[in-house]
């Protein structure tokens, strides 16, 4: 199964915090990351600082301005709880986050592909069209604010067989959130039901 889910979480400005301490809690909460490598920090803040990168199936990366990692499907279940480990990592040192990204990529079957292309795009299965991009955006409603909701609908031509359909939400970088739990929670719980209403297809 290729499915994956990436989190990004930006942080407040100005960030400013110990990679080693960082990395060393982040170690003991999941060891499964395996061992951190650390670089220094570059002058724009954009480089990673702290790289988990040994395990496949959950690897993290760290700069000083935001902090992503990707789990496969062993590891959905389990998503809110790693949110809210690597926030309480951080608030332990009195660093921030202000907004969150959710990026899900979810793949289907060829079969899929005739499905999609006759819901979007009216093709006869025979046609000789061999790769679409389709891009659609939403505002989706919170009881904390809006979510910025992209989908999009993608073959390639290396791999034809597949059809993947990703689905990226991000808070509005306008909407000055309290990024508490209950946020969070908030906000994977409405990016989930969208992600359910759209792939029963």
């Amino acid at each position: 199964m290729n499915d994956s889910k990436e989190i990004c979480l930006y942080f407040d400005d100005n960030v400013n915090y110990n990679p080693m301490t960082i990395a060393q809690e982040l170690c003991n909460r999941y060891k499964e990351l395996g061992n951190p490598i650390l670089l220094p920090v570059s002058k724009d803040g954009r480089a990673p600082v702290i790289i988990f990168q040994e395990n496949t199936e959950f690897f993290l990366r760290c700069n000083m301005e935001t902090l992503n990692f990707v789990v496969n499907h062993n590891y959905f279940d389990k998503l809110e709880g790693i949110i809210f480990d690597i926030v309480d990592t951080f608030e332990e040192e009195n660093v921030k986050f202000v907004r969150i990204g959710y990026v899900n990529n979810l793949f289907f079957n060829k079969e899929k592909i005739d499905v999609v292309r006759d819901i979007y795009l009216k093709e006869d299965k025979t046609s000789d069209m061999e790769e679409f991009q389709l891009f659609l955006y939403k505002e989706l409603s919170t009881k904390y604010g809006n979510i910025n909701a992209w989908e999009r609908v993608i073959t390639e031509g290396n791999r034809k067989h597949e059809l993947l359909i990703q689905y990226d939400f991000n808070s509005r970088q306008d909407e000055k959130q309290e990024f508490d739990m209950k946020y969070i929670k908030e906000f994977i719980k409405v990016s989930n039901e969208y992600i359910e209403s759209r792939t029963n297809i």
